[in-house]
């Protein structure tokens, strides 16, 4: 049984085929405005050939998306090229409790991580994406979304620096070999590669240990604290992973687990 898997972002549209839980084809597209139903079922046919997988052969299909004026457009797309519905996943079709947070401002990524993390590893966790933006996500014992945070992303970052500077260079995220830079650009780099990963443990600890003080993280077994599970995922992930100081777990595909584990869950 095949099913689509598609997340928009803010940078990249995520089209993926999986049988069962193999990947049969992973794809990335630009996200922009001047798609169409014409151009997007063009670029999805085009992928189900250049991979020999025949559109009939989806059964089942799912959307995430961080730019809803796409919506309808690939629900069009996915009707006209599968020949199937395109389930939208939002706060309906996404079986995460909330506490307190204004749902109409809820990114449905965030939602997704957040319901694979607890159906991966059924703990609470402090879940964060690392992508245009980095958010963070925390959630209780029993699965329940209790807040987070969201602050500029890696690249954001760096080319705010280019922009609103006069001398600083533009530069892509990358992998940073030493703590201290020995030019503008090591400097660059290694202040929002190590810093986002300083920020990541700092916010971690404190996020856990409010959990802890609040029952939100369980109760104490055999006089040890109640496990908080740090969970990385998302495109520029892996780049602090060598300079986190707390265990953590890197899941560089978790949307993508958790648009299937959605879309096995309404075909049933």
């Amino acid at each position: 049984m095949n099913r689509l898997l598609i997340d928009v972002g803010n940078t990249n549209i995520c089209v993926a085929v999986f049988s069962e839980d193999e990947a049969l084809f992973v794809k990335r597209l630009e996200t922009h405005e001047k798609w169409n139903q014409v151009s997007f079922s063009e670029a999805l046919r085009q992928s189900f050939l250049e991979y020999v997988i025949a559109p009939e052969s989806v059964s089942g299909a799912i959307l995430s998306s961080v730019v809803p004026e796409l919506n309808s457009i690939l629900v069009a797309s996915v009707r006209a090229v599968c020949g199937i519905r395109l389930v939208i996943a939002d706060m309906s079709t996404i079986p995460v409790p909330i506490r307190q947070y204004d749902r109409t401002l809820l990114g449905r990524d965030r939602l997704v991580d957040m319901f694979a993390a607890w159906s991966l590893y059924h703990k609470p966790a402090v879940i964060y994406d690392l992508g245009s933006c980095s958010t963070m996500s925390a959630l209780a014992r029993d699965g329940e979304f209790i807040g987070g945070m969201i602050s500029a992303g890696i690249e954001m970052s760096l080319e705010a620096e280019a922009e609103k500077t006069a001398q600083l260079p533009r530069l892509k995220a990358e992998p940073v070999e030493t703590l201290l830079g020995n030019d503008t650009v090591a400097n660059m780099l290694s202040g929002e590669v190590i810093g986002t990963a300083a920020m990541i443990d700092g916010v971690y600890e404190r996020v856990r240990d409010e959990m802890r003080a609040s029952g939100d993280a369980g109760e104490k077994a055999f006089g040890e604290e109640p496990e908080v599970l740090l969970i990385i995922t998302g495109g520029l992930g892996k780049l602090i992973l060598p300079w986190l100081r707390n265990k953590y777990i890197y899941e560089p595909d978790l949307l993508m687990k958790g648009l299937l584990l959605l879309a096995k869950l309404h075909e049933s």
